[in-house]
């Protein structure tokens, strides 16, 4: 993913009784309502606002809406990295491999991150 903008990246983790396809529902909802504009391209575009499901616990979930794991989460240190901030032992569901070992290959993008301190 390339981007020339800077952007804010956080992980957060929820307890819910929804399915991933009622959370995906709610993000969209939310999406939509911050005024995020969705063009159908498949190619990446800087957008106002992104919200992805990273993990579903322990699940393995593919629909022709949503798949998780993220489809690119092993590959994009903006997301290993809080993730691994908020949960060191996270493991990709399925394979039992630990996140970890996927960052240590992504040294390049890792050193363009800046963490913000004290929020």
């Amino acid at each position: 993913m390339e981007s020339e903008n800077w952007f804010y990246n956080q992980v957060l983790e929820v307890e819910t009784r929804l399915s991933p396809e009622e959370v995906l529902g709610v993000i969209l909802d939310v999406e939509r309502d911050l005024g995020r504009l969705r063009n159908g391209g498949a190619a990446y575009e800087d957008r106002l606002i992104d919200i992805d499901i990273l993990l579903f616990g322990k699940q393995l979930y593919q629909s022709d809406d949503l798949q998780v794991p993220h489809k690119f989460l092993n590959q994009r240190a903006f997301a290993l990295m809080p993730l691994l901030e908020l949960s060191p032992e996270c493991r990709e569901p399925g394979t039992d491999i630990p996140y970890e070992n996927y960052l240590e290959r992504l040294d390049e993008e890792r050193q363009k991150i800046k963490k913000l301190e004290g929020y």
